[in-house]
């Protein structure tokens, strides 16, 4: 059975827009709400199942990744930056950065990331630090570790 329902959260600190289209890409339901994740629970328990949810990766994404599953929805989280160079919008606003995401979805072209297990968000998090985004994917440290060998040359005299 395919997804009948997929889901675009733009979220905020105090406000969350979704936006909830068909297989088809017609609108079901748009709603604005606040940021508890009940009331996340509440907007997705109303729409038909299978039930997909993208959401951008934020400093505020971790609540809602964690209380829609609650409801049977499958969530994904996307590269804010990617997401915003594919659906460049003329107009801006909450209602169509929902829509656009749920569009994206349902076209199977949401640039993921990675989302580290509950343990490993856990123990890699200092609150005093900030942000609790998720690591995209394909992405690479600029920086060497000095532990790995810097050159051809030391591999062979390490050995």
């Amino acid at each position: 059975m395919g997804t009948k329902a997929f889901v675009g959260l733009d979220v905020h600190r105090k406000l969350v827009v979704a936006t909830a289209l068909d297989a088809r890409g017609k609108q079901i339901r748009q709603a604005s709400f606040g940021p508890a994740p009940k009331e996340l629970r509440r907007f997705l328990s109303e729409l038909p199942k299978p039930t997909r949810v993208v959401i951008e990766a934020t400093n505020v994404w971790e609540r809602y990744f964690e209380a829609a599953p609650s409801t049977g929805a499958e969530v994904v989280v996307s590269n804010p930056t990617t997401t915003r160079m594919i659906a460049e919008a003329s107009i801006k606003t909450d209602k169509v950065d929902s829509a656009t995401l749920a569009n994206l979805l349902r076209l199977d072209s949401i640039p993921l990331v990675f989302v580290p297990s509950p343990e490993d968000r856990a123990t890699s998090h200092d609150p005093a630090a900030g942000s609790r985004a998720p690591c995209s994917t394909g992405t690479t440290s600029r920086r060497t570790p000095a532990s790995i060998p810097q050159s051809e040359s030391s591999l062979t005299a390490s050995r």
